[in-house]
């Protein structure tokens, strides 16, 4: 799919590298088979505004994929595609190297984020994952973050 506007790599580098803050309280991950959004909102610049979406739709129950995308334009920033056994091969002007398993995506000017480079954490979980990637995206303010069950409690 293409992004709606295309950002020089110092816009995009600029949006990265912004202090960011969750904009709701807490944040549900979702269960298998189901995706929802987070927004978070610039530290110092409130009409910058990004949504995380976490995906668990994939048919398998090892994929889960994190998705950070600038509102105006949905512009996706980072996306980090969690599986042991995903496979990604970047293009060839950016090095053609093949990846296998967890790799994080980066925004390219010219590419969107076809490029991606390896991805982990100690003692993976979505959990710490999920975690790794708010890091990443420099969400300083996190919410809470809960992990539902896939049998819920009575």
């Amino acid at each position: 799919r293409k992004m709606a506007i295309i950002l020089t790599q110092e816009e995009a580098d600029e949006l990265l590298e912004m202090l960011k803050k969750c904009v709701q309280k807490s944040f549900s991950l979702p269960k298998n088979g189901e995706r929802d959004n987070l927004e978070i909102q610039a530290i110092n610049d409130r009409s910058k505004i990004f949504i995380i979406s976490v995906s668990r739709v994939n048919k398998s129950v090892d994929k889960v994929s994190f998705t950070a995308r600038y509102k105006k334009g949905d512009v996706r920033l980072l996306r980090l595609d969690v599986s042991p056994t995903w496979t990604h091969r970047n293009p060839e002007a950016l090095g053609g190297e093949k990846i296998i398993g967890t790799h994080l995506h980066l925004y390219r000017e010219g590419f969107d984020d076809k490029y991606a480079e390896p991805f982990n954490v100690d003692d993976p979980d979505l959990y710490k994952y999920f975690l790794a990637f708010l890091d990443k995206f420099n969400v300083v303010e996190k919410c809470e973050i809960k992990l539902q069950t896939e049998l819920e409690e009575v």
